[in-house]
């Protein structure tokens, strides 16, 4: 059985607890499997000093997944507010069809466990897929997110092409 362990990213008394080496590195391998411009669809990471940049934005929560202490993707927290955010996922293809599942069920456990003063920070997590992503619609209904439905058009990137945005959540209050 594969161990399955998370690194969340964090500013402690002013440094990165990962450098920025590691960072673009992890850029290289994503790029190399072909995963940026899928995963950044909207043009916002396009080299590894973009994606460091992403990394530190103010209100982005990541987290970095090993499998077996060989890095295996990145996840991260968006648009926190009251009590719900944007969820996002990325894992390497070498870790694609092995524990990609319970490592997503790990960081969603891992998300909710976040609170302040004892009260819960996330009882929500809200995924918007590029309707044409259907490898990554199935993965987020496969790791427990209800389908709500499909906004066409609605999203855009650089080049001026357009996506449906196919809208998705899981609450840990329960996705009734």
């Amino acid at each position: 059985m594969s161990e399955i362990s998370l690194y969340p990213f964090a500013e402690i008394n002013g440094e990165w607890n990962l450098p920025d080496s590691f960072l673009r590195a992890v850029y290289e391998q994503a790029n190399i499997d072909g995963l940026i411009k899928t995963v950044f669809w909207r043009d916002s990471v396009t080299d590894g000093h973009d994606f460091v940049r992403h990394c530190k934005a103010p209100g982005n929560l990541m987290v970095f997944v090993f499998q077996d202490g060989v890095m295996a993707g990145f996840a991260w927290l968006t648009n926190i507010t009251e009590n719900f955010a944007f969820g996002h996922f990325c894992f390497l293809r070498s870790s694609w069809g092995k524990t990609t599942v319970q490592a997503a069920n790990q960081i969603m456990d891992y998300w909710f466990s976040l609170s302040a003063d004892g009260v819960p920070i996330i009882d929500t997590i809200i995924g918007m897929v590029p309707g044409f992503n259907e490898f990554a619609q199935k993965f987020t209904q496969k790791i427990g997110f209800t389908h709500l439905g499909r906004i066409p058009q609605m999203l855009s990137n650089a080049s001026g092409e357009r996506a449906d945005a196919v809208i998705y959540f899981k609450s840990r209050l329960g996705n009734g």
